[in-house]
Parts: C-alpha cells; structure tokens; sequence
C-alpha cells in the first residue's frame, strides 16, 4: 500500500474550470519525439527554474495574495511539491507492479517530505528538488519500453497511462501552469506599490 497523498490548500476561485481547460502550448514543453533523455533533463532543471521564479521575494511577498481568490506565491510552491510527491508515489506504484522484483522505497517515503513541504517556501523548494532528482535518478534506470508502455491505471487514474506522457504534463507541465500564476503574482504587486 503506497502514501496517498492529500492536499490540504484551500482551491481558489474558478479552479475547477482553469483546471479542465487545456494547457496552451506556451505553458509546456513540447515532449513530441523528446526522448527519456530529454525529459530526465527537463525533470533535473525543473526545481532551478521554481526557485529562480521566486529567489528575489519577501517573505511578505511569499505570503501575499495580490490577486483576489488565488493562492499566494507560498500556496503555489508548496501546490508544486506536494502534487510532484503525488505523481512520484503514482509512477513508483505503477512501475513496482510491473516489475515485482524491484527495489523501490518503502510505501511511507512521502509522509515526511509532505510535512516538511509545509513548513517553508525553502523546505518546499528542497522537497521538490529532492524528489525530481530521486525520480530522474530511478527513471533513468528504466528500460526504453517502460517509457512508452500502457501501464495499468492506479491510484486515481481511471486508465492505462504511459510514464513518457504523465511525467510530461503531470510533472513538467505541472510546473509550467503555475509558473504563470507566480508571474501574474508578480506583475500584480509590481502595480500595487
């Protein structure tokens, strides 16, 4: 049995509609024909790009809602980490299944790196660069076919998903959408002052 993972962050206003519209091509990486390589990389550089999006920020400004109804600047990072944690504990599930001999972590690995994405933007930060590069690190010991293979559906997936595709827009693009809504943040406290 895996940790499943429970988000506690109050959704904002018109999340369920922002989130059944299709992410527009500026907000992912196109992973058409990306190889495991490319994506591995993606996923390793994913944690720098979060943190520059928020290196020059006050606490003040970590914890500021600008915009009326959104999370704020801390809300989102922590948003960031803990669905990485999620979509971690998906792949591991999914690939253990088909692999019975492999090693992975132990079922609980995630509870303390969740409690610890809470604490602070920073101790989020370091919980999703640890947990990118432990994933880029155990997925790049996949054989090519994982990558592409229908593996079944689990947790709350309803059907057969490839690694190549989820970790494309559950993980990268995942970062991508919210990175929109950190520059929005900031823009809007740019015309506040």
């Amino acid at each position: 049995m895996f940790y499943v993972l429970k988000l506690r962050l109050p959704r904002p206003s018109g999340y369920a509609t922002r989130m059944t519209q299709p992410l527009t091509h500026e907000q992912l990486v196109d992973h058409k024909g990306a190889d495991m390589a490319d994506l591995i990389r993606q996923l390793r550089a994913a944690p720098h790009i979060l943190r520059d999006s928020v290196r020059d920020l006050s606490p003040q400004d970590l914890e500021a809602t600008p915009i009326p109804g959104k999370w704020s600047t801390r809300q989102c990072v922590e948003h960031i980490a803990l669905v990485s944690l999620g979509w971690t504990n998906i792949f591991y599930e999914a690939i253990a299944a088909a692999h019975p001999n492999l090693r992975h972590q132990d079922p609980q690995w995630a509870a303390p790196e969740e409690a610890r994405a809470r604490l602070s933007v920073t101790d989020a930060l370091d919980v999703y660069e640890r947990n990118n590069l432990r994933l880029a690190d155990f997925l790049a010991t996949l054989p090519p076919q994982d990558w592409t293979r229908k593996f079944p559906p689990v947790q709350w997936l309803t059907s057969p998903f490839e690694i190549r595709d989820h970790l494309h827009w559950g993980t990268i693009g995942h970062l991508h959408h919210h990175l929109k809504f950190i520059e929005e943040k900031r823009a809007a406290m740019l015309t506040k002052d």
